[in-house]
């Protein structure tokens, strides 16, 4: 998918291209760089590699035509971005045929846990700022792997990286980098963009800040 023509042509509200399924300035590697840094470019757009990795589907499973359902919330954002990756899949891959079903959200966790799906889009977010949080969704016995997806060298590192007795923080972060990657190439989730919360406020307002983990603290917020 082309990331970045899904944020600023389709969502247009602040979100950003995901370079892994670990988002941005939430952790920094021993340098000072962003984690993502240290994680390549496993997600670029590549049109051509996707042709040749559908042609090679298709003759596998011994069909010209695929279909494919995509389960999204019936959210505003998600149905866009439902209709989104249907017109690109159609487009750069013909011969699939892509259908969107949209849930209301309590319906749509039924759906996801009892594995009546192919594929769907969710969204995660967390409340402490270690890259585990979000590795662990395609981990063996992660409550959202719904998908039940498994990788033997995968779930290696995530058993490496929660031995923190025998490694220090720099080398955790190392082996996360190594995990993210893997996953990027695996496909195991696929991220597509980190999502961002728009906010309207007073340019008088002073000490209001908007963190990416956690909320706003109003009692230290004044006027100028």
């Amino acid at each position: 998918m082309d990331r970045e023509d899904l944020v600023k042509n389709v969502l247009k509200d602040g979100s950003i291209a995901a370079k892994s399924i670990v988002p941005e300035g939430e952790v920094k590697q021993a340098d000072g760089q962003d984690f993502n840094a240290g994680v390549g470019d496993g997600l670029a757009y590549n049109p051509t590699q996707a042709k040749a990795d559908f042609a090679k589907a298709q003759q596998e499973l011994g069909k010209k035509t695929i279909n494919l359902e995509i389960v999204t919330a019936d959210t505003d954002a998600y149905k866009q971005v439902g209709e989104y990756l249907q017109g690109q899949l159609e487009k750069q891959l013909p011969g699939l045929k892509v259908t969107i079903k949209t849930e209301p959200l309590s319906q749509e966790v039924n759906t996801f846990s009892s594995g009546n799906f192919q594929t769907l889009t969710m969204g995660w977010s967390t409340d402490y700022p270690d890259p585990i949080d979000y590795l662990n969704i395609a981990a063996d016995g992660g409550t959202i792997n719904f998908t039940k997806w498994h990788n033997a060298e995968y779930q290696k590192l995530i058993d490496q990286i929660n031995d923190t007795d025998h490694q220090t923080a720099a080398q955790r972060v190392v082996l996360q980098q190594k995990a993210a990657k893997l996953l990027n190439a695996e496909q195991g989730v696929t991220p597509l963009y980190q999502y961002a919360s728009v906010h309207l406020r007073s340019t008088d307002l002073k000490g209001l800040e908007y963190p990416l983990i956690g909320y706003q603290r109003y009692e230290y917020v004044s006027w100028k």
